[in-house]
């Protein structure tokens, strides 16, 4: 019997039931693909069509219905399957991406500066770099480097800086202009007023050693251990 010549409604649930059924098992399982369900589906209706009562045949409507929602199914299916490469394919552009970072020094965040020591020829040295990040312009922008102790070594004062991220050097000298020892150090930042400070976020300077694909995105590894996004590199020097 042609599915078209169909006309009761009786057997509707039936086939309703039957149809939902095995697809929630695949699905359930999570072991059935789009294809696999639907030959799963096409089989079971045949057998319905076969074994149907003349009285009370199956419903035209309940199976086309049927046939939508498998249908649905291997559209999903395929949608999900389309995304998958499409994202894989995007991963694989950021890794290359992110590969031109390697061996340059960029801003993420924290507060140390790594001072060289002096050149044996000259007695000069790379200065120290770190940087900062404001959230609303500020009148003054204070930069103190601090040595272990928490003393305060350096200050640079800078006027009328606007919000975003900004980038300092320091030369390795202390306030009386004498240089000081290599090695690491800290620094702060206080913007705003002295009434009122505005959000600050320090910003250090890290070499990139790295490019790791993780199942959480691209990581970047920075100063040779710590790993931080794409997203956390304020700025490239």
């Amino acid at each position: 019997m042609a599915i078209d010549s169909l006309s009761s409604s009786g057997s509707a649930a039936a086939t309703a039931g039957s149809s939902n059924a095995a697809l929630s098992a695949g699905n359930a399982t999570g072991s059935l693909k789009a294809d696999e369900q639907s030959d799963r589906f096409l089989k079971l209706l045949v057998a319905q069509m076969r074994n149907q009562d003349p009285l009370n045949p199956l419903d035209n409507a309940a199976v086309t219905t049927q046939m939508a929602q498998i249908s649905t199914v291997e559209g999903i299916e395929k949608l999900n399957s389309s995304m998958k490469n499409f994202l894989d394919r995007g991963n694989s552009t950021g890794s290359l991406e992110g590969a031109n970072l390697i061996g340059r020094r960029v801003l993420v965040g924290g507060n140390q500066l790594t001072l060289g020591a002096l050149a044996a020829a000259d007695g000069e040295r790379a200065g120290a770099s770190g940087g900062f990040e404001l959230t609303e312009a500020a009148a003054v922008a204070q930069i103190e480097v601090l040595d272990s102790a928490g003393a305060v070594l350096s200050t640079q004062t800078l006027n009328a800086v606007d919000a975003g991220v900004h980038h300092f050097s320091w030369d390795g000298r202390d306030a009386a202009g004498n240089a000081v020892a290599a090695g690491q150090y800290q620094f702060r930042v206080r913007a705003g007023t002295a009434s009122e400070l505005a959000p600050v976020q320090a910003l250090q300077a890290q070499n990139v050693s790295a490019v790791i694909s993780s199942p959480t995105g691209l990581k970047i590894e920075v100063g040779g251990r710590t790993q931080v996004s794409l997203a956390d590199i304020k700025a490239i020097l």
